[in-house]
């Protein structure tokens, strides 16, 4: 890792520690979050970064939706939360960056390297709860977007069949060649 990328790692290891138990904080550091978009995918622990300001804040959690940007005090700064619409066709939803941050990461599921697909499959994982309990509108979001793009829902999830007992993973081509050998994982009782 070179001297700039420790640098930039440490930068957003600052900034979680800056938002650590600190609401006033997290919404501050959460307006410059489309600089964090830009580095994220880097390997300097941007998404790491990102879930740690809003994981813990219910209102900033509910903001990945639409990109509204909230002051400490709650206020609203853009248009209020609007319901998901669900195409009434089986066309697959047209996914904006610039929309929300969901959009934002399911995005980059096509496009990045399959170690980021792990960062983005985490951070798409805290946007859905808070303290245990579900994010109604960052879960229908997400469930509609992965689930009504073939090439996003084949990205995100692995092929499962299960025989015998067992549970057999499908592998795709390009990612057997990164592995160790050429196997089928599979898992028993």
């Amino acid at each position: 890792m070179s001297y700039l990328e420790q640098i930039g790692c440490l930068i957003y290891e600052l900034i979680k520690y800056i938002c650590k138990d600190n609401r006033e904080n997290e919404a501050e550091c959460f307006k410059y979050i489309e600089i964090y978009k830009k580095q994220a995918g880097h390997g300097l622990g941007v998404t790491n970064c990102i879930i740690s300001i809003f994981s813990h804040n219910e209102m900033l959690l509910y903001s990945l939706y639409s990109n509204q940007n909230f002051s400490a005090a709650g206020v609203v700064h853009e248009e209020p939360l609007t319901p998901v619409k669900t195409p009434k066709t089986k066309a697959p939803l047209e996914l904006n960056e610039d929309s929300s941050l969901i959009c934002f990461f399911i995005n980059r599921l096509k496009s990045a390297s399959p170690k980021f697909h792990l960062d983005v499959l985490k951070f798409l994982s805290a946007a859905c709860k808070f303290e245990e309990q579900g994010i109604t509108v960052n879960q229908t979001l997400i469930n509609t977007m992965l689930f009504e793009n073939p090439v996003l829902k084949s990205i995100a999830f692995l092929q499962l069949a299960c025989k015998d007992d067992k549970i057999y993973f499908r592998i795709p081509e390009s990612e057997k060649s990164k592995m160790v050998g050429n196997f089928l994982c599979v898992l028993t009782n």
